[in-house]
């Protein structure tokens, strides 16, 4: 028997009505969130607290710390400031600062346009042919006139390293 928890409120979320799926033997309800978003949750996770959002309590969690850790913190006061260079994303890519106002270009985006001896065009799409986001050698970028062709080229060379 299922116990109906339909309209009952669990934290940002509303039960709407319960699904066929289940978790663990547990019913998957669809609930709405306060921020208007839909999504499904087991009934132990809303009972139990576990759940209490589709996510968008965590994300402004997230943002808010963000902002208390690095309020007013630009240029040489934000940590990843590394005299003009950013230290290198999660892909590897070095960020360059263009002003005090937070604007930045990728260091291998400005090594291309260097190159080219013009700006990128907003299709092209710089590709590193070692793999290595921080390798900004001219000779080991190569331009794509747009990302579908960057997205092709990084599946055939996918399908090739499957034949190993």
């Amino acid at each position: 028997m299922i116990k109906d928890i339909t309209g009952n409120r669990y934290g940002r979320l509303v039960a709407i009505k319960p699904t066929q799926k289940r978790l663990c033997e547990r019913v998957i309800w669809e609930c709405k969130c306060d921020c208007g978003k839909s999504t499904l949750v087991s009934s132990g996770h809303l009972q139990d607290g576990h759940t209490r959002s589709c996510g968008c309590l965590c994300r402004e969690k997230s943002s808010q710390r963000a902002a208390l850790r690095y309020r007013g913190k630009f240029g040489k006061q934000h940590p990843n400031w590394e005299g003009g260079r950013w230290k290198p994303d999660k892909r590897g890519y070095i960020k360059l600062s263009l002003s005090a106002g937070g604007r930045y270009i990728y260091e291998h985006d400005l090594i291309m346009e260097k190159k080219l001896g013009r700006p990128l065009g907003k299709q092209e799409v710089v590709h590193h042919i070692d793999g290595n986001g921080g390798n900004n050698n001219p000779e080991n970028l190569y331009l794509f006139s747009n990302n579908g062709k960057h997205t092709r080229w990084h599946k055939r060379l996918e399908e090739i390293a499957t034949y190993d």
